[in-house]
């Protein structure tokens, strides 16, 4: 329970909390058994980098709203409207957030080369190619 909060707002803090754990327990579990089912053996470099991703989702204080039931929706309205609109700021997450965008595009760029370097489905054009095009 967090310290300086009316005893009815806590309560709602708390169940919001609960359901935010068992929510990303479930997102973890639903991801390891889409890659246990679909590529057992195979991408473990993709299994990670979805755990990762999935780690730092975690840090953000609530779960989506478009998959919360009715009556989590209402609580989270309710904690909304009470709690002044400092506590919602999410500025320590935007850093984390940065962060994690930034590594995504370094793992992107070290694996499939970077943006302006690919052409068409990931298949360079070789020069050679293009001059007997043009001979031809």
């Amino acid at each position: 329970m967090q310290v300086g909060l009316q005893p009815d707002i806590e309560l709602k803090v708390d169940y919001l909390r609960a359901e935010n754990k068992l929510f990303w327990q479930k997102q973890r579990k639903s991801i390891l058994l889409h890659h246990y089912r679909h590529s057992r053996q195979y991408q473990p470099i993709c299994l990670q980098a979805e755990l990762l991703k999935h780690q730092t989702h975690k840090l953000l204080p609530l779960l989506p709203t478009e998959q919360m039931d009715e009556f989590t929706k209402a609580t989270t309205q309710f904690v909304r409207d009470r709690l002044p609109t400092w506590y919602f700021k999410l500025t320590e997450y935007a850093t984390v957030w940065e962060n994690y965008v930034s590594s995504m595009q370094q793992i992107m760029e070290r694996h499939f080369g970077k943006r302006s370097e690919r052409q068409g489905w990931f298949v360079n054009v070789s020069p050679d190619l293009e001059k007997q095009k043009e001979d031809f």
